[in-house]
Formats: structure tokens, C-alpha cells, sequence
């Protein structure tokens, strides 16, 4: 077969193309969805009974906003990182490992000011709402990897950290509304903790012996 053959053959054989949106849109369009999961997620666990007081008080608001901006940057770097040459500085992804860094900064100060360390055998409940905020994140992070995997990441192992830290802040949230405890070390355990380990799990499962992207 002649070259201008093929080449007529191939260009016959091509379906139409639809471009992805802007990866802000996108992100939008799964920040919708995240919110209607936690609500739900609140709604089946049920808010904490003094949650109008706490949310007015710096140290619970605190947490809750660092919780939000984890979650909605996260996902705009997910969504970038799946395009290729999306990304045109690092500054978005530094800004979120940055968020991350404070919020986990801010609770483990406040385990060493409460001077009792973690109460991983003496509570019984931060194993509860770890497996709340994982069971919460679950539905976000199926669906934001369906929307990584219709783009080409070149890092996936960055894309695979942010995708999944975002959809398991967004459980770390719903699981700070409803929690009555407002003890450090269950908040670092039953809350935080959780949030790492996904984003981990991701990175590993992205880990393959073949691959060189980085």
C-alpha cells in the first residue's frame, strides 16, 4: 500500500474527538459532587450537637477550612497533572503539599501541647471514624479517577497522591462535622491520618517496576 493510501485509510478509520473541558471545570464539576457527599455523609452520620458553637471557635474553623482548600486544590492539580502541558509551574502543586503540610503541622502540635501522645490503644473510637472518612471518600475518588483516566498523566504518581488526597479530605470533613471528639490525638488518628494513608495507597499502587515517569 502507497504512503498517501494509508495515510487516506487512517484519517478514514478516525473518530471524532471530543477536547476536554478546562481542568478548573472540571473540578468544579467534582467539587458539586464532593459537597453533595459529604452533606450526605453528615446527614447519615449526623452533625455533632454543639457543631453552631464549634464552627464559630478558630481551632475547629481551622481545621475545616484546611480540610476544604486540601481538597479543592488537590483536585485542580489531579485535573492539570492528567493533561499534558497543562501544568505550566509547580506552584499549585507546592501549594497544596503546603496546605497539607500545616494542617498536619497544626494537629500533631496540638497532640504534643496536649502532652497525653496518641491514644491508639485507649480509644476506641478513632478507628470508627477512620473508616468513616475512607467509606465517605470512597464514591469522590472512584469518580475523579474516572476523569484522570480520560486525560494522558505524565506523573502519576502525583496525579494518583492528589486525586485520592482529594477525595479523602473531603471525607476528613464530613467526618469533622459529625465527630463529637475534639481530643488531638483522635482527631490526628480517627481524621488525618486516614487522609495520608489513601493518598499513600495511591502512590503505591502507581508504583510499577517498569515505569520511569517521575
Amino acid at each position: 500500500m502507497r504512503t498517501d493510501d494509508l495515510i487516506a485509510d487512517l484519517a478514514g478509520r478516525v473518530a471524532p474527538v471530543r477536547p476536554l473541558p478546562p481542568p478548573l471545570i472540571r473540578a468544579m464539576y467534582w467539587l458539586v459532587l464532593a459537597a453533595i457527599t459529604v452533606a450526605a455523609g453528615v446527614t447519615v452520620f449526623g452533625p455533632r450537637a454543639d457543631v453552631m458553637v464549634r464552627v464559630a471557635q478558630a481551632d475547629y474553623l481551622s481545621i475545616a477550612v484546611l480540610a476544604v482548600c486540601a481538597s479543592v486544590f488537590s483536585v485542580i492539580v489531579s485535573l492539570t497533572l492528567a493533561v499534558p502541558g497543562a501544568e505550566r509551574t509547580p506552584l499549585l502543586r507546592v501549594t497544596a503539599v503546603a496546605i497539607f503540610g500545616i494542617w498536619a503541622g497544626t494537629t500533631v502540635w496540638e497532640v504534643v501541647h496536649e502532652g497525653r501522645g496518641l491514644p491508639v490503644f485507649t480509644d476506641p473510637h478513632w478507628p470508627v471514624c477512620f473508616g468513616r472518612v475512607v467509606l465517605v471518600a470512597l464514591l469522590p475518588a472512584v469518580m475523579l479517577f474516572v476523569m484522570v483516566r480520560r486525560g494522558t498523566p505524565l506523573r502519576p504518581r502525583w496525579t494518583a497522591a492528589m486525586a485520592t488526597a482529594a477525595a479523602a479530605s473531603a471525607g476528613a470533613l464530613a467526618v469533622h462535622v459529625a465527630c463529637p471528639l475534639d481530643d488531638p490525638g483522635h482527631v490526628f488518628l480517627g481524621h488525618l491520618v486516614p487522609v495520608m494513608a489513601m493518598a499513600a495507597a495511591a502512590v503505591m499502587v502507581r508504583r510499577t517496576p517498569t515505569s520511569t515517569v517521575r
